[in-house]
């Protein structure tokens, strides 16, 4: 990675975060993505539809 960034032939991009997030109604596995900067993110579980809070 080192090499590859001294001859500048790769560029490190920052991206969205992914949180892996279990529905505390259902259990169901959601895969929930943050924002970078972000620690709280609303989504709807896709199972059963409940409106919930990741951290």
């Amino acid at each position: 990675m080192r090499e590859a960034i001294a001859a500048k032939g790769v560029t490190v991009k920052q991206g969205d975060t992914r949180i892996m997030a279990v529905c505390g109604k259902c259990g169901a596995q959601n895969k929930v993505s943050a924002p970078k900067g972000v620690s709280r993110v609303t989504y709807a579980c896709k199972e059963c539809g409940v409106e919930q809070m990741a951290m």
